[in-house]
């Protein structure tokens, strides 16, 4: 599968209170919402595009931060057909440098199901200076098999290590809730 430009706006938000946290509980009908679904008439493509997040934990000299992120696929013609795999990508900002030049491996653990190991990320990313800061963004891409995507989505909670940044996803969670959505979309579609 071809990575398409994922390099999109970045947008890294501090994580205050427990309201974030409560914001990222999705509903189902709320993650249905998130998918957008488009055909291109000048490449004959169509590509479905589910917008999620994930509230990365801090630590004592930082704030977490909240990763937005995308999983979509491409598929030619201008209905959408059943992918084999989608691409899942994560975006991050730091003021502390390059977070995931040199280790991007992205593991799941799934409380119903085997490890997922999604291996290194395609890489992407951009240096900002101004003001007195640098700040840098990434973007890591990852192809999911469908088969790795129903693992990560059965599950009631999910550990996940990206780097050396371990976070936990449970069941309720946006990213996790618009993963079920779209398997619920493609499944809906024909081969």
């Amino acid at each position: 599968m071809r990575f398409a430009a994922f390099a999109g706006t970045v947008l890294t938000l501090s994580l205050a209170a427990c309201s974030v946290q409560a914001a990222l509980r999705f509903s189902p009908e709320t993650a249905d919402k998130s998918i957008v679904s488009a055909y291109d008439e000048f490449k004959n493509e169509h590509t479905m595009t589910a917008n999620g997040a994930i509230a990365m934990p801090g630590t004592a000299l930082s704030p977490g931060e909240l990763v937005m992120t995308t999983t979509s696929f491409t598929t030619p013609g201008r209905e959408p057909r059943r992918p084999r795999d989608v691409v899942f990508v994560m975006q991050t900002g730091s003021y502390d440098g390059w977070q995931y030049l040199q280790n991007s491996e992205l593991i799941f653990i799934s409380n119903k199901g085997p490890r997922v190991n999604l291996g290194q990320a395609v890489h992407d990313g951009d240096v900002h200076a101004g003001g007195g800061m640098v700040k840098v963004d990434e973007a890591l891409g990852y192809s999911i098999p469908l088969a790795d995507l129903r693992t990560l989505a059965a599950a009631d909670t999910l550990r996940a290590r990206v780097g050396n940044d371990e976070f936990v996803l449970p069941g309720d969670q946006a990213q996790v809730m618009v993963w079920r959505a779209l398997l619920r979309r493609i499944d809906a579609l024909t081969q």
